[in-house]
C-alpha cells in the first residue's frame, strides 16, 4: 500500500514524488475484487558498501503487497523472526483486515483511490487506536487524526498545504506545524519541458533554502534516480545522498542503492516468484 535526520529533507521530497508518479505496482490497493491468496515470494537481501549482509527476508505477499507470511534474518542484531498475517478483505476489496498477532488486528479502509483513509487498531476485541486521513480532490493528503482510548478529543499528528498549476500539477507543498498552525517547512517542485518533475527545493519557514533535490524517472513513471543536497545555513552545500533504483518487468522494485559524498553505504537486492 506506499526511511535518520540526515535524509529527513530528502524523505519529505520523497514523498511528494511519490504522489506525482504515474507507476502502478503490485502494491496498489484500486478497490478491486481482493483475495488474500499469495500472489507472489518476495527475497531480499540488504547489504552495507561493503558487500556485508544486514538483512535478509523471505515474505509471501497477496496482490496489494500486503504480507502474508515472512521469514526474517537480521544480521545487524543476530535475530530472526517467522510469522504469519491472517488477512481478510471486503467483496469490494476496500476493508481489509489484518491480524498481526493472536490478540492483535489492524482494519484499513481505503477509498477509490487507493488511498487510506482510516487505520484502526485492536488489542481482542478493544479498541486501542484509530487513524483518519483527509485528502484533497487530487488524492493529496491535507490531515491525519489520532484517536486513542485513553484521551477524550483526537489530536491532529499532520497538516498539510497545497499550490498546483493549471493542469493540476503540484508546484508547492507546505507542512504546517499541528500546534502552532504556522507553516514550518516547504517544498518547491520543478518540472521539465515534458512536464515531468525534475527538480524540488525545500526551503525553511524563513525562506532559506535547506536542500535540493534533482530527479529522474523511467518511462513508466518510476522513479530510477535521486540526488539530495543538503544546504547548510550560509547557503553553502553540504551533505549530498543519493539513491538509485532499477525495476523489473512487471514494475516492482529489483534493486536500490543509496550513497552518501559519492560512497555507497547500503544496497538491497530483491527477487520475486510470481504465481
Amino acid at each position: 500500500m506506499k526511511r535518520l535526520q540526515t535524509f529527513f529533507h530528502a524523505a519529505m521530497i520523497m514523498c511528494v514524488m511519490c504522489s506525482l508518479s504515474a507507476s502502478c505496482s503490485s502494491e496498489e490497493n484500486t478497490g478491486e475484487a481482493a483475495s488474500s491468496d499469495v500472489a507472489y515470494t518476495r527475497t531480499m537481501k540488504r547489504c552495507d558498501g561493503s558487500g556485508e549482509i544486514l538483512y535478509e527476508a523471505v515474505e509471501e505477499c497477496d496482490s496489494f503487497g500486503n504480507v502474508i507470511s515472512y521469514d526474517i534474518q537480521d544480521h545487524v542484531h543476530n535475530e530472526s523472526r517467522k510469522g504469519s498475517n491472517t488477512i481478510e478483505y471486503s467483496d469490494d476489496g476496500m476493508t481489509a483486515d489484518i491480524c498481526i498477532a493472536s490478540d492483535s488486528h489492524i482494519i484499513i479502509t481505503y477509498d477509490e483511490r487507493g488511498n487510506t483513509i482510516e487505520t484502526t487498531y485492536y488489542s481482542g476485541d478493544e479498541l486501542e487506536s484509530k487513524e483518519t486521513y483527509l485528502y484533497n480532490e487530487y488524492g493529496d493528503l491535507l490531515e491525519c487524526y489520532s484517536e486513542e482510548k485513553n484521551r477524550s478529543e483526537p489530536i491532529v499528528k499532520e497538516k498539510n498545504l497545497y499550490k498546483y498549476d493549471s493542469d493540476g500539477k503540484m508546484t508547492e507543498w507546505s507542512v504546517i506545524d499541528t500546534f502552532t498552525g504556522y507553516e514550518t517547512e516547504t517544498v518547491h517542485i520543478f518540472y521539465d519541458e515534458n512536464g515531468v518533475m525534475s527538480e524540488g527545493r525545500s526551503d525553511n519557514v524563513y525562506g532559506s533554502q535547506k536542500s535540493h533535490g534533482l530527479y529522474r524517472f523511467d518511462e513508466n513513471g518510476n522513479i530510477v534516480y535521486h540526488k539530495n543536497t543538503v544546504d547548510d545555513d550560509d547557503g553553502a552545500s553540504g551533505y549530498v545522498t543519493e539513491e538509485i533504483k532499477e525495476y523489473n518487468d512487471r514494475g516492482d522494485i529489483a534493486y536500490e542503492e543509496y550513497r552518501a559524498d559519492n560512497e555507497i553505504t547500503e544496497y538491497t537486492e530483491y527477487t520475486y516468484e510470481y504465481r
